[in-house]
């Protein structure tokens, strides 16, 4: 719990990051028992998660992994590494969370959620349709509060100037 709390504590976009990890331990939960929107698992817990590997390589070489982030400024090799895993983590997740994310939920997800609360006999209490579509709103902020860090980071309008591609992370500093 002493990691949890002092991460809160220091890294800046911690809290949100906790509050997505909530939601989506709630939203997996919902979607269990009973079976529920579970067409749409793949795609939030499977798809979108293809920009998560090439952050979590990146995210080592973070100035807040110190000898990691130093070895990254002296070895070519990894050097090269890192700015390649930066370059396909902005581009993956602009495409998955930034597009097609807002895109799954307002074009299908918010219809068929609204189906189910209008529904005369739901094959799920109207309260869990209604938890869903206030977890899909909250998380597609969230995807775009990260991707307009993204933006800003390699725009060098984030936090400390950077610039270049993907100089952050949706995991903040």
């Amino acid at each position: 719990m002493g990691f949890v709390s002092e991460s809160l504590r220091v890294r800046s976009n911690a809290r949100l990051m906790f509050v997505h990890h909530l939601v989506v331990v709630l939203l997996s939960y919902l979607s269990i028992s009973p079976p529920f929107f579970q067409y749409y698992c793949v795609f939030f817990f499977g798809v979108i998660e293809v920009s998560s590997a090439p952050m979590s390589l990146m995210d080592m070489c973070h100035p807040r992994n110190v000898g990691w982030s130093q070895l990254a400024q002296t070895n070519a090799v990894l050097k090269m590494f890192n700015s390649v895993s930066r370059a396909v983590f902005a581009l993956t997740y602009m495409i998955t969370r930034a597009l097609y994310f807002p895109y799954v939920i307002v074009a299908w997800v918010v219809p068929d959620l609204l189906e189910l609360i209008r529904a005369a006999d739901p094959p799920v209490p109207k309260w869990v349709s209604a938890v869903v579509l206030a977890a899909a709103v909250l998380l597609t902020a969230l995807q775009l509060h990260w991707a307009k860090l993204l933006v800003d980071a390699a725009t060098g309008r984030g936090a400390g100037g950077g610039g270049g591609a993907a100089a952050g992370t949706k995991k903040g500093a």
